[in-house]
């Protein structure tokens, strides 16, 4: 059923190229002043179709009340409206999209910046109060328990 909807099957492009010809016939941003004049309203996308509706909407404010009715006017102005609204969304989807975008390059940025290594000089360093206070623990339960440690200091040169 969808197969013949689509002109597939049985083979039918009439029905899609019909299609096309209705979507070519709606105004696009690339056509001309003229056809803002006609009397077809469509509904904005662009900065400069928003402008265009602006100037028309002042003309007809200037112009006799006589020449334009009321529901070409309304028509027009839902139009305005409805494009206000998408373009409204736009901004607040592309908004959202900038702080995820900000806040995933702010993440990858400490991720990066926690994760150097440091060398094993420093390694040492951090780790020296560390073992002190171990030490100490474990020389302090020796004698509580009465266990015999003997330590002896190795250099790094006599290591053996």
């Amino acid at each position: 059923m969808e197969w013949e909807a689509t002109g597939l099957l049985p083979f039918n492009p009439s029905i899609v190229l019909n299609k096309l010809r209705e979507f070519e016939t709606t105004p696009s941003e690339s056509s001309n002043s003229d056809s803002m004049d006609s009397d077809t309203w469509y509904t904005p996308s662009t900065v400069r179709q928003f402008n265009r509706y602006k100037r028309k909407l002042e003309a007809l404010e200037e112009e006799d009340e006589d020449n334009y009715d009321e529901d070409y006017i309304y028509e027009g102005l839902q139009k305005l409206y409805k494009g206000s609204i998408a373009m409204a969304n736009t901004v607040a989807l592309l908004q959202e999209e900038l702080s995820q975008t900000t806040a995933a390059s702010a993440a990858r940025k400490r991720r990066l910046n926690g994760s150097r290594r440091i060398g094993s000089e420093e390694a040492l360093e951090k780790l020296r109060p560390k073992w002190k206070k171990v030490m100490k623990e474990l020389k302090r339960y020796c004698r509580d328990k009465g266990i015999y440690v003997n330590a002896t200091k190795f250099t790094r040169n006599s290591r053996q």
